[in-house]
């Protein structure tokens, strides 16, 4: 539908999930990468777009599809230091819910029909983001959602070396300091939009 019927030159999700848990790379360009999707318009910079394939209008999605999505989420909102259950503020690019330049607060986890006029992700789904959300939060790496970099480090090196026939000894102290907190740059996505 995305390539066929609206001529765009690839799938607008960044990612696909089937009823199997099988996830697949939707648009290309590598899925590591910061590869902005066409999954929700005035919202598509600095968010994710996943696809459940089916219609969870009234069905709910299988449990293969719900595990691989969490696994997937708490990949994707790791990689960017997310916390899956915090709000997110997003500036629309401007659609038919949201003119251009409204300020919109947002779960990190939010369906489609959050930022656009549409059913999607779906009765059934959306009133799962919650649990979803719940269960990302318990899943993947350790989280660092607001790194903070703290202290003073020092490393002296003793070398030696010749020239002439001649031996030198020299050494070098090297000093850094860091202070702050430090917001790391996100991969493919701050947040993450269902559809």
């Amino acid at each position: 539908y995305h390539v066929q019927g609206n001529h765009w030159n690839d799938i607008g999700y960044n990612f696909l999930i089937d009823r199997y848990g099988t996830i697949y790379e939707g648009r290309g360009g590598g899925i590591d990468q910061n590869v902005v999707g066409a999954h929700s318009l005035g919202f598509n910079d600095g968010t994710v777009g996943i696809a459940l394939i089916g219609d969870f209008q009234n069905a709910q999605p299988t449990d293969a599809m719900q595990q691989a999505l969490v696994k997937l989420l708490a990949w994707r909102l790791d990689i960017a230091h997310v916390d899956p259950l915090s709000k997110v503020t997003y500036v629309s690019g401007g659609n038919l819910k949201f003119k251009k330049g409204t300020k919109v607060t947002l779960n990190a986890i939010s369906g489609h029909t959050d930022t656009y006029l549409t059913d999607c992700p779906g009765t059934d789904v959306e009133s799962r983001l919650p649990t979803i959300a719940a269960a990302v939060a318990a899943t993947g790496l350790p989280k660092l959602y607001a790194p903070t970099v703290k202290g003073n480090y020092s490393m002296r090196s003793v070398f030696t070396y010749t020239s002439g026939g001649t031996a030198t000894t020299a050494s070098v102290t090297f000093t850094a300091s860091a202070a702050g907190r430090r917001r790391f740059p996100a991969q493919a996505g701050q947040g993450a939009l269902l559809m």
